[in-house]
């Protein structure tokens, strides 16, 4: 499954998200596919917690690894096949810098009609910070059917994350031209037995 940047996203997408979910050149329309394809694989897996789980080093100025788009749109597709809610979970640096108002006291705000983010507490070190995730997945807030959560830093780069044992199932992000086959697979073979759902190549 591929998600390729080619063209604008449509205003209907753009007013549906808030400014941090915005995906400026990404072809919605190969996006919304393969986002499909994957929430089927979820609900036929069973899996009420998925790690998304990016391959390589993200850089600053490579907007591709923000996974906070694709968590968006495959939330979006989710709740597009059964009508569920589904909470977020972004990157762990960016946590704690939520403003302080009503969503804090409910632990969630809203992104899209039945997509949440998952306010997460700000956290010093990817240790706390994958202690912090498991504990939100053990007891997500109320409400939620499903919970997608960004395992990106929360372990050495190059390896699984020790927190992907805390997730029902595992879907890699491989930027294109950035990470060999033979990395790609040494990574595939670690996620722990039956959680992976495959990969998704981006860029």
């Amino acid at each position: 499954m591929s998600v390729n940047g080619a063209r604008e996203a449509s205003s209907a997408d753009s007013s549906d998200s808030s400014s941090r979910y915005s995906w400026p050149h990404a072809d919605e329309a190969e996006v919304a596919r393969t986002c499909a394809r994957i929430a089927r694989l979820i609900v036929r897996a069973g899996a009420r917690t998925v790690g998304i789980l990016p391959m390589g080093p993200r850089r600053p100025d490579d907007p591709s690894m923000d996974l906070a788009p694709l968590l968006d749109r495959l939330a979006g597709a989710l709740v597009a096949f059964d009508g569920a809610v589904v909470g977020l979970v972004g990157l762990w640096r960016g946590w704690g810098q939520e403003e302080v108002g009503a969503s804090q006291r409910s632990g969630t705000r809203p992104v899209r009609p039945g997509v949440v983010e998952i306010l997460m507490p700000a956290c010093t070190s990817a240790r706390a910070a994958a202690e912090a995730l498991k504990s939100t997945l053990a007891a997500p807030p109320a409400g939620l059917a499903r919970v997608l959560a960004d395992l990106g830093e929360l372990g050495p780069a190059g390896q699984v994350p020790a927190a992907a044992s805390a997730v029902d199932s595992v879907i890699t992000v491989i930027p294109a031209r950035r990470v060999r086959k033979n990395e790609a697979a040494a990574i595939s073979r670690s996620i722990p037995a039956g959680k992976s759902l495959g990969a998704i190549l981006v860029g």
